[in-house]
């Protein structure tokens, strides 16, 4: 355990604080293995013909985009589409 998670835990009194380094990062990549796999997909994007599978709630957390199109109560939203259109 990470001797700044017990000093804090000390400090708190009652409260117990369980710290896992590197949990962030296994998270992540355990959303990408599965995101890789097509599981636990709950939309897919489209872009340019090409069609990728995603988390939602991954997507709302790494987008303010992303995050408002996917909170907006619309939860039988399956696909968002991007078109890209080139400016000239």
């Amino acid at each position: 355990m990470d001797p700044t998670c017990s000093a804090s835990a000390a400090q708190a009194g009652l409260t117990v604080q369980v710290c896992f380094p590197g949990a962030r990062a296994a998270v992540l990549d355990n959303l990408n293995r599965q995101r890789e796999e097509g599981r636990l997909c709950d939309l897919s994007i489209q872009v340019q013909g090409h069609v990728f599978r995603a988390h939602r709630c991954v997507l709302a957390a790494s987008s303010p985009y992303f995050h408002d199109q996917v909170s907006q109560g619309n939860y039988h939203l399956c696909i968002i589409i991007l078109i890209f259109i080139e400016k000239y």
